[in-house]
């Protein structure tokens, strides 16, 4: 399995909540994954608690996601999820090395 079968996830995030305009609750958090941090993408019935899905992110998933229709009224429910590592607070003695971030499209 993939880790995430019965409600299993480990590990820790800043990443948070979104209500969907589709009733649907899309939740990020992080799971360990060999040597690094992968984020996780969830959605789930507001009305029962139940899981309807779930998704496996490349990167940590350290935001809340952005929910809402493309196209106006009518149109798909899309999520957006902003992934990277959560930078913390800087250190003054090591300026930005060691942050890294990409755009997975």
């Amino acid at each position: 399995g993939d880790g995430l079968a019965n409600g299993q996830v480990a590990g820790f995030s800043t990443g948070g909540m979104a209500l969907g305009p589709n009733g649907v609750a899309y939740v990020t958090s992080n799971t360990e994954g060999g040597n690094a941090l992968a984020g996780v993408l969830s959605a789930y019935n507001t009305s029962s608690g139940a899981r309807l899905w779930t998704q496996r992110l490349e990167l940590p998933a350290s935001s809340a996601p952005s929910v809402g229709r493309l196209g106006g009224a009518s149109g798909r429910v899309s999520v957006v999820v902003g992934l990277g590592q959560n930078p913390g607070m800087p250190d003054a003695s090591t300026a930005l090395s060691g942050w890294t971030s990409a755009v997975v499209a």
